[in-house]
């Protein structure tokens, strides 16, 4: 049986040091770029496209806009929004994302997004912030696949496993974990390159 598939690799396009918007001072920084491959028996051969690229903190481990390079402190207190790594960028959207699968939007809902929230990354997720972004990605109805794509290429490992963890337990919030999140489940792990085993092991380890 012949195997074909993809898989991104990442390469380190230059380093430096940059203003690092969580840890408030200069850090030292990679800019990784993620490619994806064309793959034979698991084994890249032949280039593709460029799935993303990010600065990775030396420090923090956290990832970040390109654009973070050009910025510093005064560019963060215009927009606050800017400091967010790109991990917990990404499980705010994934965690409504999940919420809105089954059209309902329950206050019960809201105020386990924001604990989960503040269980993984240990930073408040205040209710206006998190309506404001209800209602973005509500009109803006990204698909779940291309998203989760997306996030091949702004994330590093750490940050892939954390915005995994954070889908995992949107899912078990209500205790109940219907087909529809199990297929999201399905399509979040195979997007972010989590093994099967690995996925079944994180699984686990937060039912534990």
């Amino acid at each position: 049986m012949i195997i074909l598939g993809t898989r991104g690799l990442k390469s380190r396009k230059e380093s430096g040091t940059f203003y690092c918007p969580s840890c408030r001072v200069q850090q030292s920084y990679a800019w990784i770029r993620v490619r994806r491959w064309f793959t034979l028996y698991f084994i890249p051969l032949i280039p593709l496209d460029v799935a993303g690229e990010y600065i990775e903190c030396h420090n923090c481990t956290g990832t970040y806009d390109v654009l973070s390079l050009k910025w510093g402190p005064a560019d963060y207190d215009v927009d606050h929004r800017r400091s967010e790594a790109e991990f917990k960028k990404a499980i705010k959207e994934l965690m409504i994302l999940m919420m809105l699968a089954d059209g309902r939007i329950e206050d019960a809902e809201l105020q386990t997004i924001q604990a989960l929230y503040d269980r993984l990354t240990g930073e408040e997720y205040v209710a206006e912030m998190l309506r404001e972004d209800i209602s973005r990605v509500g009109q803006e109805n990204p698909n779940i696949k291309q998203f989760v794509a997306s996030l091949a290429g702004r994330l590093n490992d750490s940050g892939k496993v954390l915005v995994y963890q954070a889908a995992l337990l949107v899912a078990a919030a209500d205790e109940v974990t219907t087909k529809e999140e199990e297929d999201m489940l399905k399509a979040i792990s195979k997007g972010l390159g989590i093994s099967r085993s690995d996925a079944k092991q994180m699984r686990a380890q937060l039912a534990a």
